[in-house]
């Protein structure tokens, strides 16, 4: 992870290293199309989705669209449910990630992974529609609006993350759970300890952490992913009678790797998150070209 500490509304290049950019390519490898939105409300969902259709429904036969930051395409699958026949628009989906590229259900879908939000490989108005849904708000945003209006001849359209939305202050407070979880009060070294020689002391100490993870819970607005680990954590000690502790150890480090690249894309995501007065910048410099909005 980039180190910076810089507030959730400035324009600090996140997520650009090589640690924050592997864990969201392990993300990607395994998240579903919708995951960025997978977690919102039933109606909030639809509400998007209805949208985005609305938008690529007004479009004209053959129109090209440019979606950034892509991941595996959500808004793009969103063009394909809009009334369209096949074939009907040109998309093109690209990140900066190395994703793996989702199966199109047409070839006029295309993904292209390793491209900058910053630095587009395309000609001036090469599209007629430019969008991003949470994703441009993770590069440098100016820079990133700057680019994406070059590359259009139409409009820009963005949904991104609200620096004081329930999205941001969620993730923020999963990331500093995870380092309680992993700095503090040492819950991997514990178990490690535990698997390796199951003794009492061993036993009473894995209890106590336990405890803590317990209490931690009952003081979060969203405890649930303090909730997995403990569940997973019980598994472990009933597997511990059972298997080779080399084993265990070794799904135990992979337990921590899985923490840790959670952890940093969570940094990751609530440093992306846009101040209002950010957009209002962004639409009065582009008026009417640009439309983003916060979520």
């Amino acid at each position: 992870m980039n180190s910076d500490s810089s507030s959730p509304g400035s324009n600090a290049v996140i997520g650009r290293d090589s640690h924050g950019k592997q864990a969201w390519n392990t993300y990607w490898n395994s998240a579903p199309i919708n995951a960025c939105t997978e977690q919102f409300p039933p109606a909030a969902r639809n509400d998007i989705a209805q949208r985005w259709q609305a938008v690529f429904a007004a479009l004209p036969k053959g129109a090209s669209v440019l979606d950034i930051a892509t991941g595996k395409g959500a808004v793009l699958f969103h063009a394909l449910a809009s009334g369209h026949p096949p074939g009907g628009l040109d998309l093109l989906g690209v990140d900066q990630a190395d994703i793996p590229t989702p199966k199109s259900p047409h070839p006029s879908l295309v993904f292209q992974g390793g491209v900058e939000a910053t630095a587009l490989p395309f000609a001036d108005r090469r599209f007629d529609l430019v969008t991003s849904q949470f994703g441009i708000e993770y590069a440098d945003f100016q820079k990133a609006i700057v680019e994406a209006s070059r590359v259009t001849s139409g409009q820009l359209l963005c949904l991104i993350h609200a620096s004081d939305g329930i999205v941001v202050r969620q993730n923020a407070a999963q990331a500093d759970q995870i380092r309680w979880l992993l700095n503090d009060i040492h819950l991997i070294d514990h178990l490690r300890r535990f698997v390796s020689a199951q003794t009492p002391a061993y036993q009473q100490d894995l209890e106590q952490a336990l405890n803590s993870l317990q209490a931690r819970a009952e003081q979060e607005e969203n405890p649930s992913m303090i909730q997995q680990v403990m569940g997973e954590t019980r598994q472990l000690q009933t597997l511990a009678h059972r298997y080779n502790p080399a084993d265990l150890l070794k799904s135990l480090n992979m337990m921590e790797q899985r923490m840790a690249a959670h952890a940093s894309r969570m940094t990751t995501l609530a440093r992306a998150g846009r101040t209002e007065s950010e957009v209002m910048a962004a639409r009065s410099a582009f008026w009417p070209r640009v439309f983003i909005r916060l979520q």
